[in-house]
């Protein structure tokens, strides 16, 4: 058991303004009859004797703390107790709570960022296979308009639909019908049809289908293209969409705030995606209102209620590696290892560790963790 020794430092400052002999010397009593000369001389006579105290037979006696019903053992350095008196615990502002058996509604955040519905995004491609000979295709993150021109392709494919529709032409229905039916089909549009007239064209322009920003152009002047081969990725500019990972996925039509720190967005929650990681599920909003992409966000959400063992936020210190709560009993209070559940903006859940009823420090917290760094603990961090 270990007795703070800032608190025997504020017991002494309390007893000094007080007591008016605080720090004189208190002669002990004489008594009036002479002692026999035969006495002995006690070399201690006039001071003060401590109270001798009996070793406890083992070195860990009176530090160990029965656990809580399903609560862990804690480990050897962290189960001595820190003995605080009543009254040094009222001065020095410690206040316990019993923890709190019930429901708490609660209220979960995610990291978030805003990007292109990806169900609006435009693919570039070629229906056959030919070789960039002219690319005109803006950097990722510029804007383009439907029908800006981003290539110009060889493709000796359509050459010779072309020069088959030539040949078609003069032998009348349905031949001709047929040679432009094939020119549609390899992705030539009818107004480039029809602008070539007898002429065959030598390469093919590739023109933006709709207005956005690039996001991708993979293809580079004088590569080849196989049939289906990417030109670039246009995102509508109108189409935007936050996605964030959590483990607790709300369900699709709930309202969650989006803030960057200065401004605050509403969104509904729109699909969960059926990709998971490490992190948790990953979900899309529809935001309401101008989010620039790639902004970093973050998403709160109300999570309904939770039943569990709930304690102050205050009440939990965390070291980095696990998290502890003090509990107080009879030796003392004595820092205990829990695991946490979900959060609110006043309690944290345990989930295991502490019992319904024990009752935790829930201010000066601070005081106790670092008597236990001074005892070898080595805590750090404060705070659900």
């Amino acid at each position: 058991m270990k007795t703070l020794p800032w608190v025997s430092l504020l017991l002494a400052a309390a007893c000094a303004r007080n007591d008016p002999h605080a720090g004189h010397a208190e002669a002990p009593a004489r008594s009036p009859a002479a002692a026999p000369a035969s006495a002995p001389t006690d070399e201690h006579a006039g001071h003060t004797k401590p109270v001798a105290r009996a070793p406890p037979a083992d070195e860990h006696a009176g530090h160990t703390m029965p656990a809580a019903p399903g609560a862990p053992a804690p480990d050897a350095d962290m189960a001595m107790p820190v003995t605080v008196s009543p009254a040094a615990a009222a001065a020095i502002g410690v206040r316990t709570v019993p923890a709190r058996a019930g429901a708490a509604a609660t209220r979960h955040r995610a990291p978030a960022s805003a990007t292109f519905d990806p169900s609006r995004t435009r693919r570039v491609t070629v229906t056959a296979g030919g070789q960039l000979r002219e690319e005109r295709v803006p950097r990722v993150g510029e804007a383009v308009r439907a029908g800006q021109v981003l290539a110009r392709i060889w493709l000796p494919e359509v050459r010779a639909a072309f020069e088959e529709q030539n040949v078609a032409r003069p032998l009348g229905e349905p031949w001709a019908s047929a040679a432009r039916s094939r020119l549609l089909a390899l992705g030539v549009p009818a107004a480039d049809i029809d602008a070539a007239g007898d002429t065959v064209p030598d390469t093919w322009t590739v023109r933006a289908p709709v207005s956005g920003i690039v996001v991708s152009r993979p293809a580079r002047e004088g590569s080849w293209l196989g049939a289906g081969g990417l030109v670039a990725e246009i995102a509508s500019t109108d189409a935007r969409v936050v996605e964030m990972v959590t483990v607790v996925p709300p369900p699709v039509g709930t309202n969650v705030t989006l803030t960057d720190g200065s401004n605050t967005w509403e969104a509904t929650v729109s699909e969960i995606l059926p990709t998971a990681g490490p992190a948790g599920r990953s979900v899309r909003l529809l935001p309401k209102g101008d989010i620039g992409v790639g902004r970093p966000l973050t998403a709160t959400w109300n999570g309904g209620e939770t039943e569990g063992v709930w304690v102050p936020r205050g009440a939990v210190v965390d070291t980095g590696t696990r998290q502890l709560v003090f509990v107080a009993g009879a030796d003392g209070y004595t820092p205990r290892p829990v695991s946490l559940g979900v959060r609110t903006a006043d309690e944290v859940q345990v989930t295991t560790g502490l019992a319904p009823g024990e009752q935790v420090v829930a201010a000066g917290t601070f005081l106790f963790d670092s008597e236990t760094q001074m005892q070898g603990g080595g805590h750090a961090g404060h705070g659900g």
